[in-house]
């Protein structure tokens, strides 16, 4: 889909925020718009094991659910007040290039799981730890796919070189209670939080990278 088709809203609080929200936040007004896109990606991953590096013992894998055809699209405009070209040509990047994020990504998430399982395996190694994480082959891309769910790409109003920067979120089951959002520019990785830490930050979202990257690892460009 072209972005000039996309039928994006502006976000507005829901009937119930409004109903039980001070009088002066009732017209707050979001900063942000929301559409929705085809599910172009990671289309056979979606959430079916829990396993973190504190492992609790009760093991089992979900059955997976069927997945929405669709995925959020979220544009931010808290710097610019309007949806604009960054907007629109990180958006036409992803969709040319979705090969390109998608292998980036699972390269970097699987990473990501190695290193959980690690965590677990140091924080008490059992013979139950190590048949469940074989059985599911959670080592493996194939593994990979049982444990992260993409939830969205989100779309910032600036950004280098006239295209803006991105955010991939997903749900993971190593993190169910914040997912994650990994920031982006075209379909290199600048850093990693958890869901919706990059936004409502204004102009400031490199510098909350910068200051991610200072204590971990694993990304593309490094921030002077």
């Amino acid at each position: 889909m072209e972005f000039n088709q996309i039928k994006f809203v502006k976000a507005k609080p829901d009937e119930d925020y409004i109903r039980s929200a001070p009088k002066e936040l009732r017209d707050l007004d979001y900063p942000w718009f929301e559409a929705s896109i085809s599910r172009l990606i990671f289309k056979d991953c979606s959430v079916q094991i829990v396993l973190t590096e504190d492992y609790f013992d009760d093991y089992d894998a979900d059955q997976p659910e069927p997945l929405e055809s669709t995925a959020p699209l979220t544009a931010f405009v808290e710097v610019t007040g309007k949806l604009n070209e960054f907007h629109e040509r990180a958006y036409n990047h992803f969709i040319q290039n979705t090969s390109a994020y998608e292998n980036r990504l699972r390269d970097y998430l699987l990473a990501k799981t190695q290193q959980i399982l690690s965590a677990a395996i140091a924080f008490a190694d059992t013979p139950k730890l190590r048949n469940f994480i074989k059985e599911h082959a959670l080592d493996t891309p194939a593994g990979l796919n049982k444990q992260i769910e993409w939830y969205g790409l989100t779309l910032f109003d600036h950004g280098w070189d006239g295209i803006g920067f991105i955010t991939m979120d997903f749900k993971c089951g190593w993190d169910e209670e914040h997912g994650l959002s990994i920031l982006m520019h075209r379909d290199k990785i600048i850093a990693e939080s958890g869901l919706a830490d990059f936004s409502n930050r204004g102009d400031s979202v490199i510098e909350h990278a910068k200051c991610i990257q200072s204590f971990t690892s694993g990304y593309d460009i490094a921030l002077p």
